[in-house]
């Protein structure tokens, strides 16, 4: 599922983000997910088509946690305007000085 998200080969072998990832998640007015099968296989939906048919859209951002692509975060919070945010800290590190930044 991570292989969507990471858009640079660095992104990969790190696996941190350091740039903005989007889906969009298109549900029909029967609650049915449009643009996605079961095995998370992407169904051929152009923008205006989801746009058209789907009752709820749901964007999804991925943006880096990594103190090093600071601006890059702060850009996706600020411009992309999202209604509500996620964060996401690891069980592992616990919450870190970029975490309470």
């Amino acid at each position: 599922a991570r292989s969507r998200v990471f858009t640079h080969r660095h992104e990969v072998e790190s696996g941190r983000t350091s740039s903005i990832a989007h889906e969009v998640l298109a549900y029909g007015k029967n609650g049915l997910c449009l643009n996605y099968q079961t095995d998370s296989v992407c169904w051929p939906l152009s923008p205006v088509e989801m746009s058209r048919e789907a009752g709820k859209m749901l964007r999804l951002f991925d943006l880096s946690g990594h103190e090093r692509y600071l601006k890059t975060t702060c850009y996706g919070l600020t411009c992309l305007v999202p209604d509500f945010v996620m964060l996401i800290v690891s069980a592992q590190e616990g919450v870190s000085e970029m975490t309470r930044e």
